[in-house]
């Protein structure tokens, strides 16, 4: 991840040297585009400056960004990743899952202020709640939700 870190940096750098600046040029010379830099970063003086103190250090800052991210998210994937099935199938397996996923958000429920306990209460009696989750609530609450339980 490192050596794909600062080939990112090296790869923004010759970007925007060669390929963005060139275009901004198009809209504001680049006198006025390093008076721009400037007012941020005073020793800007040249279209290299601009690369070396801005893209450069943007495009390091993004690739541990990315390479992070990449971090946390190979963990759970890495069984399907790593298994010794085709392509298709590997992509099919994250599609259901994905789907599972989005089509199961968990328990959903409008929670109006007024209704609150009504609502504890109904997901006591579901039994998506236990009476041990109700620890840290008065004892009066528990008491009613439970009686209001066996009712």
């Amino acid at each position: 991840m490192r050596i794909g870190k600062y080939c990112h940096g090296s790869d923004g750098a010759l970007t925007n040297y060669y390929i963005l600046l060139p275009m901004f040029e198009n809209f504001l010379p680049m006198d006025q585009l390093i008076a721009a830099f400037q007012e941020y970063v005073p020793f800007i003086d040249s279209k290299l400056d601009i690369v070396l103190f801005n893209a450069v250090p943007f495009n390091l800052v993004k690739g541990i960004f990315i390479s992070a991210l990449a971090m946390i998210i190979y963990k759970p994937l890495s069984s399907v990743l790593n298994s010794s099935y085709s392509a298709s199938v590997k992509w099919n397996t994250l599609y259901d899952r994905m789907k599972k996923d989005k089509g199961n958000p968990g328990v959903t429920m409008d929670m109006d202020q007024n209704m609150i306990g009504m609502n504890l209460v109904n997901l006591f009696q579901s039994g998506v709640i236990t009476e041990e989750d109700l620890e840290g609530f008065s004892s009066d609450f528990r008491k009613w939700a439970v009686n209001f339980k066996s009712d």
